[in-house]
Formats: C-alpha cells, sequence, structure tokens
C-alpha cells in the first residue's frame, strides 16, 4: 500500500513540475484574436540557447500580412504610432488624446524632439481629419479590432476599414511614402 501512495505523489509532483516549466504566452482569447505571436530568440543568459516567447502583433502589421493595407499604408500606420509615442514623450507634456500641450507650470518643458513630433502630428491631424485621427488613434495605438471600432461607431466594419485606409492614404501622400 506504501509503495502504490508513494507512485501516485511521485506522479503528481511530476505533473506540478511540468505545469511549473510550461511556459506561459498569455491568455488564449489573445492567441484566438491573434493578438500574440510566438517567436524564438537568442537566451539572453546563455546566447547558444534559442527561447521561444511572446510578443503582442500591432493591428495593422497584422492587416498588412493578410494582405489589407499596402506596404506604403502600413509604413504610414508605423510613422503615425512613433509620432504619437514621441509627442507622448516620458512624463509627457503633450496630451495626446486632447491634441495639446499641457500648461502645468511645474512640469518640464518637451525637448525638441517631441516638440517636433509634436507639431508633425498636429499638421496630420488637420490633414486626416478628427474623426479618421480618432480611428487612427484607437486602431493604430492602442489596438482596438476593427470589429470592435465598427461597433462602438454603429457602423460596418468594412466602411470602418475603409476610413482607416483612407486616412493612411492622406498620410502616405502627405509624408511622401512610396
Amino acid at each position: 500500500m506504501g509503495r502504490k501512495m508513494n507512485a501516485n505523489v511521485t506522479k503528481k509532483r511530476s505533473r506540478q513540475a511540468d505545469a511549473a516549466s510550461a511556459p506561459d504566452y498569455g491568455p488564449p482569447e489573445r492567441w484566438a484574436h491573434g493578438d500574440v505571436e510566438r517567436v524564438c530568440r537568442p537566451d539572453p543568459d546563455d546566447p547558444r540557447r534559442t527561447v521561444s516567447g511572446a510578443r503582442v502583433v500591432a493591428r495593422y502589421v497584422e492587416a498588412w500580412r493578410r494582405g489589407h493595407i499596402t506596404d506604403e499604408e502600413r509604413e504610414a500606420a508605423d510613422r503615425w504610432d512613433v509620432l504619437t509615442t514621441r509627442a507622448g514623450g516620458a512624463g509627457a507634456c503633450y496630451d495626446v488624446a486632447r491634441g495639446e500641450v499641457r500648461d502645468a507650470p511645474w512640469r518640464r518643458t518637451p525637448p525638441e524632439a517631441q516638440l517636433a513630433a509634436i507639431a508633425q502630428l498636429r499638421h496630420a491631424r488637420e490633414i486626416v481629419g478628427r474623426d479618421a485621427a480618432g480611428m487612427l488613434d484607437a486602431w493604430v495605438v492602442r489596438g482596438v479590432c476593427v470589429a470592435a471600432l465598427a461597433g462602438q461607431r454603429g457602423e460596418n466594419a468594412h466602411q470602418v476599414m475603409g476610413r482607416i485606409r483612407a486616412a493612411l492614404a492622406r498620410l502616405v501622400e502627405l509624408w511622401g511614402i512610396g
């Protein structure tokens, strides 16, 4: 009897060890929606080994991979994302959602790179319009899926994607991409 119990305890411990060593790639919902992809990279502790990990995939990159947007539109989305991040800064003086500089006297003056990004982003927002800029912020920067964006707006997903592509086309023209 004692032997059988020890065998069960050993099996239980090995299952627990397997579960502890199993990699965690995030919640299954993210995998189901294609928000995450598995990547192999060198192990930081031992460069001779390769480790598997997961990274978040931007919505516009996934749309580009599926052929829903062109290379130029993807580059415009990349630039929009970078400009928005730069305009936000590190301890942001620029409020991206409102599109304005906060004038709190205790905040530092934004650096030149942040000011340049703010100016470029303001100009781009003027070109694409307020509605399209909001959709680009939601889709490119915050990663809201087109179906959810369409549901919020009470529109068809194809219409929303068409509006996003039209905004990206205006940005391609503005920035001379392609």
